[in-house]
């Protein structure tokens, strides 16, 4: 399989197929910012680990076919029952919050084992300062795995707020199972230029006449790991929101649940490497992906359809074996901003090692020269 540069469906005309009332949150007020509660938010306060090795570790993989490592991730068992400080307001509504603290962390993620919310009900996630607020998370973000995976607050102490209105369905089902420990300062905005690199601003002269193909990639945060794939259609044309990326990326049920994808984050500008990365959606299921490492693909559908507002694409494909003339590749290396590189030299099959893989030969598309580089 390649990539074309023909589209065969876009953004607005999938809008039909979808609803987009499942984006990751709805915005509002955490209940807590406007009402009187408990001034006193018990802890839970993560243990210390030793960052050196972790970057040590990563230096050693860096030419291994392993996705880029950011988060150290620990396993949790936080809930309104056993951690906290849980309220019942004087109107019987309900409020429990939870604050969470890593020392040393440049953000911290959640994700939830267990989330299932009835109407009405709202969650937030916010930095201690207030300075970063997600959500309202609701009853939209509810998944039939009954998890959710919620992106990185930036701060080292944040806290997590839940509130039930006293008349509900049913009981909301939350609980916190892993806390993702940021220690590269990954969602850090204001990144050294990588420009000069092979891989340039995707709003550098290379983009021209790629705008469609660069609003189909989207960034990929997972347990502690970022990656990059691109949103791809399909035979039927029927705007299911498919996802294809690398399998040494994502290849469990368990990084698929947990995954948050962002859209645009990428710079407006040739020269600068910054970007906004409020363009998310949460939480995805393996469609396709091979039991061992004979093909190195795995192909996602999204849980949440991204909403018309993102500009999502759905990159077109064939499964003709000729090469193409050329080779051009959108992407997040090492989690930073959408980049592009190109080979103007045509591709051919190839056998690919990697440390820890076994590539079945002449299951890749072989680049000889990244041709990019100053604009």
């Amino acid at each position: 399989m390649k990539f074309k540069k023909i589209l065969l469906l876009s953004a607005i005309f999938t809008s039909v197929f979808y609803s987009a009332n499942a984006q990751i949150s709805e915005g509002g007020t955490p209940y807590s910012f406007i009402n009187k509660t408990k001034e006193t938010v018990t802890p839970a306060k993560m243990q210390a680990f030793d960052v050196n090795a972790m970057l040590a570790e990563d230096k050693e993989n860096e030419n291994k076919n392993i996705p880029y490592r950011f988060g150290k991730t620990f396993d949790v068992n936080y809930t309104p029952e056993n951690s906290g400080t849980y309220e019942v307001l004087s109107n019987g509504d309900k409020l429990w919050r939870l604050r969470i603290i890593s020392e040393n962390a440049y953000s911290i993620g959640v994700i939830f084992g267990k989330y299932h919310l009835p109407e009405g009900a709202k969650l937030f996630i916010y930095s201690s300062d207030k300075k970063q607020v997600e959500g309202a998370f609701t009853y939209k973000n509810n998944k039939s795995y009954e998890k959710l995976a919620v992106t990185q607050v930036q701060s080292g102490k944040i806290i997590v707020e839940y509130y039930e209105p006293k008349e509900v369905e049913f009981k909301g089902k939350i609980q916190i199972g892993k806390i993702i420990h940021d220690y590269k300062n990954e969602i850090n905005v204001n990144k050294e230029t990588q420009i000069g690199d092979c891989h340039v601003n995707v709003a550098c002269g290379q983009g021209i006449g790629w705008e469609n193909e660069i609003n189909s990639v989207c960034k990929m945060l997972f347990l502690g790991y970022a990656c990059s794939g691109a949103m791809i259609n399909n035979a039927q044309n029927n705007g299911r929101p498919y996802f294809l990326t690398a399998r040494h990326c994502v290849h469990t049920v368990e990084a698929a649940e947990a995954m948050v994808f962002i859209f645009n984050y990428q710079s407006e500008y040739c020269w600068r490497n910054f970007g906004k990365s409020s363009d998310k959606t949460s939480g995805s299921r393996i469609i396709a992906s091979p039991k061992n490492n004979e093909y190195d693909f795995t192909l996602l559908e999204m849980e949440e359809y991204p909403p018309e507002s993102y500009n999502p694409y759905f990159a077109g494909w064939n499964n003709q074996e000729e090469a193409a003339d050329s080779t051009t590749g959108i992407h997040h290396p090492g989690g930073e901003i959408k980049k592009i590189s190109k080979d103007y030299d045509p591709p051919l099959t190839a056998s690919v090692q990697a440390v820890g893989f076994a590539f079945e030969a002449l299951g890749h598309w072989k680049m000889f020269e990244v041709d990019t580089g100053f604009f």
